[in-house]
């Protein structure tokens, strides 16, 4: 009985496993600036002044090769500083 409930849990975890999708592995968190950031300095030269809508509204930032924030954006339940 014991081999036979092994047995099922060994095809069980087996199938599992074959039904995953090939290629990489969803990452967990996303590392590195947005697309937009890219965007914005495409066709720029570094120094040049963007603004890019974001989620949490306009951000203003300098090209240096990527759209680099003027102010940093708040942390998670930190306050900003004064």
């Amino acid at each position: 009985m014991l081999e036979r409930a092994s047995l099922i849990a060994l095809l069980l975890c087996a199938g599992a496993a074959s039904a995953q999708p090939p290629g990489p592995m969803p990452q967990q968190g996303r590392r590195g600036p947005p697309q937009e950031a890219f965007d914005a300095c495409k066709g720029k030269s570094e120094g040049d002044a963007v603004e890019v809508k974001s989620p949490r509204g306009q951000v203003k930032g300098v090209c240096r090769m990527v759209m680099i924030p003027s102010e940093p954006r708040e942390q998670e339940g930190q306050r900003p500083a004064r």
